[in-house]
């Protein structure tokens, strides 16, 4: 473990490169809200598959996909998306097969979600829990604890951001750190960032002493992250023409990132 200093909030997930005649980009969306107490209280996850097309042969395809049958996620084709193709056998292509894939933009062809508690309903896990203890130290201070815990260690997380509210725009000491960590005096809070959080590093821990009475003033927490692994293993199998059976060369990127995750 090692404290230091870094500069500037971690940069936004580049933009996936257009590089094939078909480009597909499948993103979810996680929020959450989780108790002080290490409770999930709710959580929804929505995600989108869409598609660029660069070449207009290649937009008059079919897209045979896999996709999680668990039962965990709801699926919503794009209305001009053939619905009874996509139930009977998870292909997509469109109603009108005159029609292709709109050129040099993104068209969205399917989306899905899953909500309520993890655990629960939706039976999935979020893929991490924050653990923050705040104790008098006397003196008119408080020494904090918080711990992080990769509950999905099958999932990669990139640019972890830890927001922690202080309730005093006083530097705070630091203790211990296993990343790194960023004050803010003018909004008085206190990030944590570490670049990446896998099975190798399952759980990390910050300490610091702050000038603070009020064990309430370090909550909510907030949590940022982005991972190229997804709940919803969405794959693309194979992409052949309308007419002619030809393959279409293709990209597939997967992206996941926090709308809203709350420690309260």
């Amino acid at each position: 473990p090692g404290g230091g200093a870094a500069e500037g909030a971690p940069p936004p997930p580049a933009a996936p490169a257009l590089a094939h005649p078909l480009n597909f980009v499948a993103e979810e969306r996680l929020t959450a809200q989780l108790s002080r107490e290490g409770a999930v209280e709710t959580v929804d996850l929505r995600g989108t598959l869409t598609v660029t097309a660069l070449q207009e042969a290649a937009s008059r395809s079919r897209v045979l996909l896999k996709v999680d049958e668990s039962g965990k996620f709801t699926y919503q084709p794009h209305p001009k998306v053939d619905r009874a193709a996509f139930d009977g056998g998870r292909a997509l292509a469109m109603k009108d097969p005159a029609k292709g894939f709109p050129l040099e933009r993104a068209l969205g062809l399917l989306r899905w979600s899953a909500a309520g508690a993890m655990g629960g309903g939706a039976g999935l896990k979020v893929p991490l829990s924050i653990n923050c203890w705040p104790e008098e130290e006397g003196r008119g201070a408080m020494a904090v604890s918080i711990e992080y815990s990769l509950e999905r260690p099958d999932m990669r997380l990139h640019d972890v951001v830890v927001t922690v509210p202080l309730g005093t725009a006083e530097q705070p000491t630091i203790q211990d750190v296993d990343g790194n960590v960023r004050h803010d005096a003018r909004e008085g809070t206190l990030s944590w960032l570490v670049d990446l959080i896998d099975s190798s590093n399952r759980t990390g821990s910050l300490e610091f002493t702050v000038p603070c009475r009020d064990p309430d003033a370090f909550f909510p927490i907030t949590v940022a992250f982005t991972s190229s692994d997804l709940y919803c293993n969405c794959e693309v199998l194979q992409i052949t023409t309308v007419e002619g059976d030809t393959p279409v060369q293709f990209g597939l990127t997967k992206q996941l990132a926090t709308d809203e995750y709350q420690v309260a």
